[in-house]
């Protein structure tokens, strides 16, 4: 039997920055420290936060495991107010 894997954290992150805070893929990414430089334009772990409905320390943690089950997946997905396929495509259904 095939062992489940979850989806990557990273996308979920990097749908969040284009979608509500105008960051192109193109632009390099900065490490997340909770506080953001002037040059800086990712959000922080608060904003991240604030978006997904949950605390910071549910950020780091999330950004620590890198993967998360689908079934959080689709809570924070929903949180954003869209369909987990139009943040991990196919592999919502895959995972």
């Amino acid at each position: 039997m095939e062992e489940k894997r979850g989806l990557p954290v990273a996308e979920l992150v990097r749908f969040v920055e284009k979608n509500f805070f105008g960051v192109r893929d193109d632009e390099p990414r900065k490490r997340r420290r909770g506080m953001r430089a002037k040059e800086d334009i990712n959000p922080t772990l608060e904003e991240l936060a604030v978006q997904l409905g949950v605390c910071e320390r549910t950020i780091q943690r999330l950004l620590a495991e890198k993967e998360i089950s689908v079934y959080r997946a689709d809570r924070l997905a929903v949180n954003l107010g869209f369909h987990p396929t139009l943040i991990w495509g196919s592999k919502f259904y895959e995972a």
